[in-house]
């Protein structure tokens, strides 16, 4: 997407605002859904640039706005159902439950589970807001990449499209719009197509840009936060240099998830340059990384264990309160590794915390008996 000053130089009263080629290109060769989207930005886009001509020209470029985002959900399947679904069905469920208790002044066990499962489900749907459109963008994702969103990307979708989509509905529905708004989103629809559907040929050198980038900005970190493509996500860790991402970048961009850690190569350098400011940094958020699950928590682990006697009192909380075996098993793979030098009284309580778990000794019967010579 590009914005332009006007023709008259110095500071514009009035921009200018295109679809970027690479994007026209894109979705021209995707197919009708994807070409009246970009007819409908590019619509947007004249009606912001010249707003004099137009009697409510905020009203339409986000009705336009809104027609090419409804226009790329219509590429998901139709069976891809959110709230409203749920809402029907605990809706039908309460009436067949009503109307069996009226005929038979009781109610058929079947019913009453039917009719928890589907509260159940409007609760999980309740609990994830615009969770209809994070499915239907993941699943285009997959389709255009090859491979499934994480946590940092569903996050991004939210912020971008689940947010656009309820911004530009209120217009649909009767609401105005200010030219600021009106900027705005159309600005962040275009961001949205564009990490949606350039690949990664495409987006290569802004890419390395901001890796390459030793003081970085909030809105770079903001630009990484929307990326809604994992291909991108997993390059830009591979490469980024800056230590300041550690504390730009939003949470959810860094912690592990259950089975994957993009964020891991990164994190793997600033150890290597600066170890206790990590293991600080895992300390400071242990409780999101367990709320992700045992997985997480020992991707973690194995983290900050090659920072050696520095991960110390970090790991001597995980072991306190792990009892998965796996995660106690990287413990004790850290405390054989440190040299006998190195070993300490912490160290010692590290090693007698992980011996004292059950799981540990139960399951892992030789590793828990190394362990144990260690004391020795």
């Amino acid at each position: 997407m590009t914005v332009a000053n006007d023709s008259t130089g110095g500071t514009a009263s009035q921009r200018a605002f295109t679809v970027s080629a690479e994007l026209s290109m894109t979705l021209t060769a995707q197919g009708p859904h994807d070409e009246r989207a970009l007819n409908l930005l590019r619509d947007a886009a004249a009606v912001l640039s010249d707003p004099a001509r137009w009697n409510a020209p905020y009203e339409v470029a986000l009705s336009c706005c809104r027609g090419a985002i409804d226009s790329i959900l219509n590429l998901a399947p139709k069976d891809i159902e959110g709230i409203e679904a749920a809402t029907r069905a605990v809706t039908d469920a309460a009436k067949a439950t009503v109307d069996a208790w009226r005929t038979d002044q009781q109610v058929p066990d079947g019913l009453l589970d039917a009719l928890a499962a589907a509260v159940d489900a409007l609760r999980t749907e309740e609990g994830n807001p615009g969770g209809r459109r994070i499915r239907q963008i993941g699943h285009l994702v997959q389709e255009l990449t090859r491979q499934e969103m994480g946590l940092a990307e569903a996050e991004a979708v939210r912020n971008s499209w689940t947010r656009f989509y309820r911004d530009t509905s209120g217009v649909v529905h009767g609401s105005g719009a200010t030219p600021e708004e009106s900027r705005e989103r159309f600005e962040g629809v275009v961001a949205a197509f564009e990490q949606l559907f350039l690949g990664l040929p495409e987006r290569a050198e802004r890419l390395r840009q901001l890796a390459s980038s030793e003081r970085p900005s909030p809105q770079d970190a903001a630009e990484i936060a929307s990326m809604s493509d994992p291909r991108a996500g997993s390059y830009f860790f591979r490469a980024a240099v800056s230590r300041n991402w550690l504390g730009l970048l939003p949470v959810d961009r860094l912690l592990p998830e259950a089975s994957r850690w993009p964020a891991l190569p990164y994190l793997r350098r600033q150890l290597a340059a600066d170890p206790a400011r990590v293991c600080a940094w895992v300390e400071q958020h242990r409780a999101a990384i367990e709320a992700r699950g045992t997985g997480a928590v020992g991707m973690a682990v194995s983290l900050v264990a090659e920072a050696g006697m520095t991960a110390c009192a970090l790991l001597q909380q995980i072991a306190r309160a792990q009892q998965d075996r796996h995660v106690l098993l990287r413990i004790s793979y850290w405390a054989r590794d440190v040299p006998v030098s190195g070993r300490t009284g912490q160290w010692v309580r590290v090693v007698e915390d992980v011996l004292r778990q059950p799981s540990f000794g139960a399951q892992e019967p030789w590793d828990a008996a190394q362990l144990a010579g260690t004391l020795a």
